[in-house]
């Protein structure tokens, strides 16, 4: 939790956590930009982010999923950035908080929404429904993404079976994939 630093607690038994403050401009900004999608470590993700030069929203532009691994957030974390990101670069992130809050957690779990299921989540103009379905349409990089981890979600599913059926129980189901990924590669393109 965050400690209000103030001349009230300076010398209190409250411990200071600077890793739970946003203190520069370009930090505040890109923590308002962000908090909509509620990641689980937002103070962090952003210091991650500035510290490596993404200092404003239009920077994260070029942020990709390869180097959101190599930042290695926490949980779902990098796919909110990427959520985030996404719908800004399109001029849709203020329909970001009725996404998430319908659990759409990455730019991948769009591809699995309805008409019906973007009205839930709050985007309710006709028009931004249908360019937000030719967005998703038109996005290369997001289908070569998603046919990728469909790969490994197929591959770890077989890896899976094989062993199960050598050892003749349910074996280790765990996966390299987020449950964002898990969610998106199995519901994708089912509408």
């Amino acid at each position: 939790r965050r400690t209000p630093r103030t001349a009230s607690n300076i010398g209190s038994s409250v411990a200071f956590h600077p890793e739970f403050v946003l203190e520069t401009h370009a930090e505040v900004r890109l923590g308002s930009f962000l908090k909509p999608f509620h990641l689980t470590g937002l103070a962090s993700a952003v210091h991650q982010l500035t510290a490596v030069g993404f200092t404003t929203q239009e920077s994260l532009r070029a942020l990709d999923y390869d180097q959101c691994k190599l930042m290695d957030f926490k949980a779902d974390d990098a796919e909110r950035i990427l959520l985030a990101t996404w719908l800004e670069s399109n001029g849709m992130h203020h329909y970001g908080e009725g996404l998430v809050a319908s659990g759409c957690v990455s730019p991948l779990h769009l591809l699995n929404m309805s008409d019906a299921t973007f009205v839930r989540a709050g985007i309710r103009a006709i028009g931004h429904r249908r360019q937000l379905f030719r967005y998703l349409r038109e996005d290369e990089s997001l289908h070569v993404r998603l046919d990728q981890l469909r790969e490994i979600f197929d591959k770890e599913d077989r890896e899976r079976r094989q062993l199960d059926a050598q050892e003749g129980w349910g074996g280790s189901s765990a996966s390299s994939l987020t449950p964002a990924q898990i969610y998106a590669v199995t519901g994708a393109g089912r509408r």
